[in-house]
């Protein structure tokens, strides 16, 4: 399994209702891109001054994880909701070591593990 972390800076005129939209476009990629099986994201909570305003984290499990980056689902997200509303973006992506750790955050969102 790999975790894929996004950090997002919206430009200045991105309205709650924008970023709504992103989150609907961007929750909706659990259910058509195949071995996205986690998939959690939310605004910044503001406790530090210099943090990104919105984080998005997708747990993949699938033969090549590349394979979500190349998905028309995921590019439409991408040049429909996200590009035109961020100034910058920010992305790691690593694998999850077997342990608990990787069940838990495995678990977030999976609709066949406790985080649902």
């Amino acid at each position: 399994m790999i975790l894929h972390s996004v950090a997002l800076r919206f430009r200045p005129e991105v309205t709650d209702e924008a970023i709504e939209q992103l989150a609907i476009a961007v929750d909706s990629l659990k259910d058509r891109v195949p071995g996205a099986i986690s998939l959690v994201q939310g605004r910044d909570l503001a406790w530090r001054d210099g943090n990104a305003d919105y984080a998005i984290v997708a747990v993949l499990d699938m033969d090549d994880p590349r394979d979500f980056f190349h998905h028309p689902a995921h590019l439409a997200v991408a040049t429909e909701h996200v590009a035109p509303r961020v100034e910058s973006l920010s992305s790691v992506q690593f694998p999850l070591a077997p342990g608990p750790a990787r069940e838990v955050i495995g678990a977030i969102g999976d609709p066949r593990g406790a985080g649902r």
